[in-house]
């Protein structure tokens, strides 16, 4: 059986045009108003990003859950549509990592101290008002893990009978080391491009998320660990994925105090369980009962 693998001299090759691609987005005013706007050159680069994207075509199934989101609520109040508690409407000045005016993800969190610190809440907020919102899968979902190769390369015991196991899953038999290796850095590369900080980091890396979800067209949403929340794992949920979810429970709430190592306090002061009408939710007031978190 021939394997279609992926050596670190491709992931080099890789990574210097990806470090030419942002260089002339950021010099190139022409040039990054056609990526940004979805003409040619983006579709180039999502074709030049799927080729390598269709390496790593693989998902894992969990069984639905909760996810949780939050928002920043203005003016102390919370938002009332379903519409409002999803995606910011496109926007080509709006900066998101996987977003663009074409391509929408839901970003949810499997704990609502990770969605609370992805959200930049810190000890600043205090005294402020956030939105928390629980949305459900009522069926399994199919998840792309950022990552799932070099956790079986860098953070499994070497030459194990573990890793040999995984071998014959993956590929039918044990020895595939080095293809392994080579997924691996793959997988790295793709990361630094999707955590990445600099000005404009956004453009590439919502293309990424595009190729991603691409090449990968089963999967409903793409986990990968959180850089705000030390062991956070984080969900994007492609649109149409997002659609299906249920919105379950959403609640105002007063933050109340923050710990460095990521934990939270905050009163809850408003809650909404009803959400027949998407367009009108009913928030009620839990003022005589302390609800504290």
């Amino acid at each position: 059986m021939a394997i279609w693998g992926c050596n670190l001299a491709e992931v080099r090759a890789f990574v210097e045009q990806s470090n030419i691609l942002k260089t002339r987005i950021s010099e190139d005013e022409a040039f990054r108003k056609e990526v940004l706007e979805h003409g040619r050159i983006y579709n180039e680069i999502k074709k030049y990003f799927c080729s390598f994207t269709s390496f790593l075509r693989y998902g894992s199934e969990i069984s639905g859950g909760s996810f949780y989101r939050v928002r920043k609520a203005k003016d102390g109040r919370p938002y009332g549509s379903r519409k409002e508690l999803v995606y910011p409407d496109p926007s080509l000045e709006h900066k998101d990592r996987m977003n663009n005016t074409s391509f929408r993800v839901l970003y949810t969190s499997f704990h609502e101290f990770t969605a609370m610190a992805e959200t930049r809440i810190g000890e600043e907020f205090i005294g402020q008002k956030f939105q928390l919102t629980r949305f459900t899968a009522n069926r399994p979902l199919k998840v792309y893990r950022l990552g799932f190769f070099s956790e079986l390369y860098s953070n499994s015991p070497r030459d194990s009978d573990y890793v040999k196991g995984k071998m014959r899953e993956l590929f039918g038999a044990d020895g595939f080391d080095r293809t392994i290796k080579g997924y691996s850095a793959l997988e790295c590369a793709m990361s630094d491009i999707l955590y990445d900080q600099d000005d404009g980091y956004h453009i590439l890396s919502s293309i990424l998320a595009d190729a991603i979800f691409s090449t990968n067209e089963d999967i409903d949403a793409i986990a990968y660990p959180s850089m705000q929340n030390r062991y956070g794992v984080n969900f994007a949920f492609k649109k149409e994925s997002a659609d299906l979810l249920q919105v379950s429970y959403s609640c105002l709430n007063k933050l109340t105090g923050v710990h460095n190592n990521g934990f939270f306090e905050y009163l809850t002061e408003m809650e909404c369980f009803e959400f027949n009408n998407s367009d009108s939710f009913s928030f009620e007031s839990t003022e005589g009962r302390v609800v504290c978190r």
